[in-house]
């Protein structure tokens, strides 16, 4: 994500995310994971350019994936 917003604004999403999904910092499971890159690509929308959008959703669907 910090190819594509402020290093600040990254732990923003982040932090908004995690706690919408009732997770915190430490072993995160891959369900839980899901859900913190689904709820952070809602506020994505808000702070990446309309156009590079489609490119961080498809490393974050990648990185999924991965994990």
């Amino acid at each position: 994500m910090g190819r594509y917003i402020s290093p600040i604004l990254v732990a923003s999403v982040l932090g908004k995310a995690m706690q919408s999904r009732g997770v915190s910092l430490g072993f995160i499971s891959p369900e839980a994971m899901e859900g913190v890159v689904e709820e952070s690509m809602i506020g994505l929308r808000l702070f990446v350019a309309p156009e590079r959008l489609p490119d961080l959703m498809v490393e974050l669907a990648e990185a999924l994936e991965h994990s």
